[in-house]
C-alpha cells in the first residue's frame, strides 16, 4: 500500500536536490563490466556451499557473498593490470 506513495516522495526528493558528489565514473564503468562478466561464475560457485552444507537457500547471504567476490575479483584484476606481464588487461575493459 505504501510502495507507490513512498516511491513518489523519494523521486520528488531526488529531483529537487542537486548532486554535488563527484563519482569515479571510469572506475564504476570498469567495475560494472567485470561484475557483469563474472557474476554468473560466482553465483554458481556460491550455490554449492549453500546447497550441500546448509541444505536451504539463503538468497540474501548468497547475494552478499557474490557481491563481495565480484568486488574482490575487480580489485585483483585492477592490481594485475599494473603488472608487466598482465598489461593486456588494460585493454580488456
Amino acid at each position: 500500500m505504501m510502495l507507490i506513495p513512498m516511491t513518489i516522495i523519494t523521486m520528488l526528493f531526488i529531483l529537487q536536490h542537486e548532486a554535488t558528489i563527484r563519482l569515479p565514473y571510469k572506475q564504476l564503468r570498469q567495475m560494472s563490466t567485470v561484475f557483469y562478466l563474472s557474476h554468473i561464475t560466482f553465483i554458481s560457485a556460491a550455490s554449492i556451499p549453500f546447497h550441500y552444507i546448509l541444505h536451504k537457500p539463503m538468497p540474501l547471504c548468497r547475494y552478499i557473498l557474490v557481491l563481495c567476490l565480484c568486488t574482490l575479483f575487480y580489485y585483483i584484476i585492477s592490481w594485475l593490470r599494473n603488472k608487466p606481464h598482465f598489461g593486456w588487461l588494460r585493454y580488456a575493459f
